[in-house]
């Protein structure tokens, strides 16, 4: 474990030397660098001798923040800083929902540094679809008290704040053309409850060259079943 300070708190992560390639794993909304997708990469990076990445974003796992603060401004900003200072060459980004969306970002503020990128369940754009379908009453939730929550579908609910759907704003791309011209190859569940399974094509549609996309019929939003990580570990050593 290794931290870098930062105007909110330290960032946390995980850093690993290789000698072929590097691999940068971001993590998805409430999530961190502990997961099983994250635990995976880490293993399947070291069997090939190919470095490996892993942050805590803001006010995520081990980093210091406050999470009604958090944005996909600083989380980007936390991306970038890995990309500047902790990687010599070209990374592939895995990212996993919101990790994907950054992954994109990323990679049109620092091409130079992005190799290609694995998007799992892939999210741009979620802030504004959460903004679409707020209610009446979560409106005035959201006026009042700053934020709503929403069932996770694990133990502690999410909780949007006004900060995450207002910075989100700044960063929507599935309204222009992604600046992003490298390889990219996208991963969606059928049986995800959280991001249609549509928003693949979506996503594909925005790149100037093509994406691959790989759809699992009866994959959730996580893909961590041990044939979506498979699939996942054959995305990216294409890509490597």
């Amino acid at each position: 474990m290794n931290k870098s300070p930062r105007p909110y708190g330290n960032m946390v992560y995980d850093h690993i030397k290789g000698g072929q390639g590097h691999v940068v794993f971001l993590h998805g909304f409430k999530s961190d660098r502990k997961g099983s997708k994250a635990a995976f990469l880490k293993g399947w990076c070291a069997d090939h001798d190919i470095g490996f990445t892993a942050i805590d974003m803001m006010a995520h796992g081990e980093s210091e923040g406050d999470m009604m603060d958090f944005s996909l401004t600083e989380a980007l900003n936390d991306v970038l800083y890995a990309l500047d200072n902790l990687i010599d060459g070209p990374a592939v980004l895995v990212g996993s929902s919101m990790g994907g969306w950054l992954a994109l970002r990323a990679a049109e503020e620092r091409p130079e540094k992005v190799k290609g990128i694995v998007g799992i369940a892939a999210a741009p754009d979620f802030t504004a679809e959460i903004a679409a379908r707020m209610t009446d009453e979560q409106l005035a939730q959201m006026a009042t008290q700053g934020y709503i929550t929403e069932e996770s579908g694990y133990e502690e609910p999410y909780v949007f704040t006004r900060t995450l759907i207002e910075d989100g704003q700044d960063h929507l791309m599935l309204h222009r053309p992604i600046a992003y011209s490298g390889p990219v190859h996208l991963l969606q569940g059928q049986e995800d409850a959280a991001v249609d399974w549509r928003k693949a094509a979506r996503i594909a549609e925005k790149l100037p060259n093509r994406a691959d996309i790989t759809l699992i019929n009866d994959g959730d939003h996580s893909l961590s079943r041990p044939q979506d990580l498979e699939k996942c570990s054959t995305a990216l050593a294409s890509l490597l």
